[in-house]
């Protein structure tokens, strides 16, 4: 029978028996244990347990402070049939300086199979072991502990701080609202001052435009003359809408006649120029006015927003798009410049409107003047559409019969390519015969090589007639080319003596130049 405490290699102690508790053992001496360490081990040992154990070979160094086992008491050897023995019945006796504790316990019998297992190799660990592991366990709960308690620090330090940056920020973004705000106010302001001002002036000068057209009324119906007389020659086609000599005397007629009032033209050309551009400019600030009315709208709307305000929501990744096209700089230059360019037209507008208010003197002799060199153009240039007339009739009468004479011979060449369609039909019809001969009779003859080259000649024949009426069809399409070119030349003449001896002169006729006053 083996007692539960003991091992081959190791022997776990109990106390020693109290002979007046177990009946039948009056009389009979206390057997002692044969360990040598009985007084060490009663001077450390401070409590009763029959479970005490030790790793096999193992010293233990567990200093007798900390409640640890005197390593002398314990033994590399097994008990010994006689120490087995004795224990059986017994209870041990364990001593604590001058005092003696008995223990009532009784050994305790296990089956065989734990006391197989138990004598087994199995790992034991000692009670330093047991500490260390302690410690160890208590010593991680402080790291932890510790490291949690620096988390929970530094996230309360974090939720400070960016609560702290957050209303920074939004404060921060909000007076640089009311800044952005007030400026473009300021210069929304500035932007309608001269957006009124452009508008008064383009209605200066759209008063100006009756003043001038008033001016030039004398004037226009010997202008209007000339005029209709370059339009009428607009109407010439072809090679004849040349500027030629006529032309360039109508175009210096209309000079003289507006000499007077050159100055005055130029600038009436120069102030619509600068209308347009009047408005252009009037459009730019009307747009940058509105432009801006929108921004501050918008701004203010967003001036006004808080963190309990209605209808937020979010824009996510709105932070990384950047749909902006101007910085400050640029946007304070593009007013400044939108601003300055504006007065510049406005300065520019009032000289065009000193300039038209000149009166400028007419020079009735040199109008009459340019007004007889026209008439004698006109002249000079229809003796020479007559001449062109005459020498295009004789042209056309030539390459009429030119074409005539060439379908002609069209005509014989088509008739000799048809004939040699009826010697081709026979050679190849001779050939075909010839190619069902049987055997050995269907021989490679001299009939044979002379149907061959018979058939050659005629094709190459019919292919030299073929070219020859393609050149000659080439030939009469040339020619009647020539023949509708000099006849649309010929109705280009004839338009253009229409046009300027009925259309222009008509009207030049009717109309008796005099020296005229004019002034604005």
């Amino acid at each position: 029978m083996e007692y539960m405490g003991h091992t081959h290699s190791s022997a776990y102690l109990a106390a020693q028996p109290k002979f007046g508790n177990i009946p039948g053992a009056s009389g009979v001496a206390p057997v002692k244990p044969t360990l040598n360490t009985e007084k060490n081990f009663n001077a450390s040992y401070t409590s009763v347990s029959p479970l005490q154990r030790s790793e096999a070979n193992m010293d233990w160094n567990v200093p007798e402070a900390n409640g640890g086992f005197d390593a002398s008491y314990v033994t590399n050897r097994p008990l010994t049939s006689q120490e087995r023995s004795t224990e059986d019945n017994d209870l041990y006796q364990v001593t604590s300086g001058n005092n003696t504790v008995l223990c009532d316990l009784q050994t305790i019998k296990v089956s065989p199979e734990f006391a197989a297992l138990r004598n087994g190799v199995h790992v034991r660990y000692a009670p330093q072991d047991w500490l260390t592991s302690n410690r160890s366990g208590y010593f991680a709960s402080d790291r932890v502990r510790a490291g949690a308690e620096l988390v929970r620090l530094d996230a309360t330090r974090l939720c400070r701080e960016v609560c702290d940056k957050t209303k920074n920020n939004q404060a921060e973004s909000t007076k640089r609202l009311g800044d952005r705000m007030e400026e473009v106010e300021h210069w929304k302001k500035e932007l309608q001052n001269e957006l009124d001002s452009m508008i008064e002036e383009n209605r200066a000068m759209e008063k100006m435009f009756g003043c001038v057209e008033k001016s030039l009324a004398e004037t226009e119906e010997p202008l209007n003359i000339a005029q209709r007389c370059l339009i009428e020659r607009e109407k010439r086609s072809g090679i004849d809408l040349v500027h030629d000599n006529v032309e360039e005397e109508l175009l210096k007629e209309v000079d003289t006649i507006k000499r007077v009032q050159e100055d005055l033209r130029q600038h009436v050309s120069d102030a619509r120029n600068q209308a347009a551009m009047n408005n252009g400019i009037i459009e730019e600030l009307e747009q940058d006015v509105r432009n801006k009315f929108a921004a501050l709208k918008r701004d203010t709307a967003g001036f006004n927003l808080r963190n309990t305000s209605r209808g937020l929501q979010h824009f996510n990744g709105i932070e990384h798009t950047d749909n902006t096209i101007s910085d400050p700089e640029t946007w304070l230059k593009y007013t400044c410049d939108k601003i300055q360019k504006s007065q510049a037209m406005r300065a520019a507008s009032r000289g065009v409107r000193d300039s038209i208010q000149q009166l400028l003197q007419k020079q009735a002799e040199a109008l009459v003047k340019q007004w007889e060199a026209t008439n004698h153009a006109f002249s000079v240039r229809l003796r020479e559409y007559m001449d062109a007339k005459h020498k295009l009739e004789t042209h056309l009468a030539r390459v009429l019969q030119e074409i005539f004479d060439t379908e002609k011979s069209l005509e014989m060449l088509k008739k000799c390519l048809l004939d040699k369609d009826a010697p081709l039909k026979v050679a190849e019809t001779r050939m075909m015969m010839r190619s069902d001969r049987p055997g050995m009779e269907n021989c490679k003859d001299k009939a044979q090589h002379k149907l061959v080259y018979e058939i050659h000649e005629i094709k190459w024949s019919t292919d030299d007639l073929k070219a020859k009426i393609q050149e000659t069809e080439d030939a009469l399409q040339h020619l009647l080319r020539t023949k509708m070119s000099l006849e649309e030349d010929l109705a280009v003449k004839n338009n253009s003596i229409f046009i300027d001896r009925e259309r222009c002169m008509g009207l030049r006729n009717s109309y008796s130049m005099a020296p005229r006053a004019h002034c604005c």
